[in-house]
């Protein structure tokens, strides 16, 4: 596989360090997509949870019992 670079050394970083301790501390799952006419990677997406977890915390700070609610009418 070719190594991939999007011009943002941020997401590089990303990508290339933090993708796999996201995954096993459960914060997030990240997704390659990979162009098969030359087997570079062309972009990725992760799916972070942060947020999701930030709302029960805070619901959960406030004695609101139910944050699926909450998540549902903040999204």
């Amino acid at each position: 596989m070719q190594p991939f670079d999007c011009s943002i050394a941020e997401y590089n970083n990303y990508l290339f360090k933090d993708t796999l301790r996201t995954k096993k501390d459960h914060i997030a799952l990240t997704w390659l997509l990979i162009d098969r006419q030359n087997d570079k990677i062309a972009a990725y997406m992760s799916l972070i949870m942060t947020y999701i977890i930030l709302i029960q915390v805070l619901c959960n700070h406030l004695r609101v019992k139910n944050y699926i609610k909450v998540l549902k009418s903040i999204i």
